[in-house]
């Protein structure tokens, strides 16, 4: 699954994959940059190791900002949510679409059409890659 962080006005699209070392390959742009591993410290601090350096890393995390304290230097990241970015395709128009945040096979349809809803209804049941999704009504239009 896709994420999305931004930092300093810039978005950067970025997945992981698993090593067979336990760590993970970490793919940005067209780039992939291996061993990528986090060992979390305490509640806000930790060791990254990126393509084999290891750094101390505090941080903060604020909702969808996380606060990152590396090499004596703050940086402040905004991390979106891929399910709620694809929740809704177009905003403006308030588009009743849902995209899957990747490909899958619906497994069940909890609801019928013309059915009442309400917040927090499940709507759906996708499997991919043995992973099973359960897609809910966020809000109501």
């Amino acid at each position: 699954m896709y994420h999305s962080v931004e930092v300093d006005g810039v978005d950067y699209r970025l997945w992981l994959s698993p090593c067979q070392s336990g760590s993970y390959h970490l793919h940005l742009r067209d780039q992939v940059i291996s061993p990528v591993a986090f060992a979390q410290y305490g509640e806000n601090s930790g060791v990254q190791t990126i393509a084999g350096e290891t750094e101390r890393v505090r941080f903060v995390i604020e909702g969808d900002l996380i606060h990152v304290h590396i090499r004596g230097m703050m940086r402040v990241l905004r991390y979106s949510d891929p399910l709620r970015t694809l929740a809704c395709v177009n905003q403006e128009e308030r588009s009743l679409m849902t995209r899957a945040p990747m490909p899958g096979v619906v497994v069940t349809i909890a609801v019928s059409p013309g059915q009442p809803l309400s917040a927090g209804a499940a709507l759906m049941m996708i499997e991919s890659m043995k992973l099973k999704l359960l897609f809910a009504l966020h809000r109501m239009a």
